[in-house]
């Protein structure tokens, strides 16, 4: 796997610049220079981006306990949060929204934005919120980021 390609295509196109995933980049090992990570604040990712889901049926009693034990509940609050956001946004196909959520000792730290499709106009909002473990744990970080959407909704009502 290799660079090359995507290099050789802005190259032949004159592209002024190319955006690549950070961690592919780390992956591969890759030193380029001229590289310039941008801001998770400046491009926030869409909810739930990189979370991989797995569903079973519910009344699977053996598929569920084998889930359970590779499932990474820090991980699972964040997409419940960043989900949460863009359910309570209930954005447009052209609007923008984007959803990161993050767990460091109990806490969830949730950061969010909306963008107008025309580009002239942009909400960012921050929250944090002590999240326990288990189904309270989801709750709270359900409840955390369904009302940062409904606040991005509102501000957005109001200033767009």
């Amino acid at each position: 796997m290799s660079l090359s390609p995507g290099r050789q295509r802005a190259r032949r196109d004159r592209s002024d610049a190319i955006l690549l995933a950070e961690a592919g980049l780390n992956r591969l090992r890759c030193a380029t220079p001229g590289r310039f990570p941008i801001p998770i604040i400046d491009l926030v990712p869409a909810p739930a981006q990189g979370a991989l889901a797995i569903e079973c049926r519910a009344s699977d009693a053996a598929t569920r306990l084998l889930l359970h034990a590779i499932d990474d509940e820090a991980t699972h609050h964040a997409a419940i949060a960043e989900r949460a956001v863009l359910a309570a946004v209930d954005p447009t196909d052209s609007t923008a929204v984007g959803a990161v959520a993050t767990m460091a000792a109990g806490r969830l730290h949730l950061l969010a934005d909306i963008s107008r499709p025309d580009g002239r106009g942009r909400i960012v909002l921050r929250a944090t919120s002590s999240v326990a473990s288990g189904r309270a744990g989801a709750s709270a970080a359900e409840a955390l980021g369904a009302s940062m959407g409904a606040e991005l909704r509102l501000r957005s009502m109001r200033s767009w």
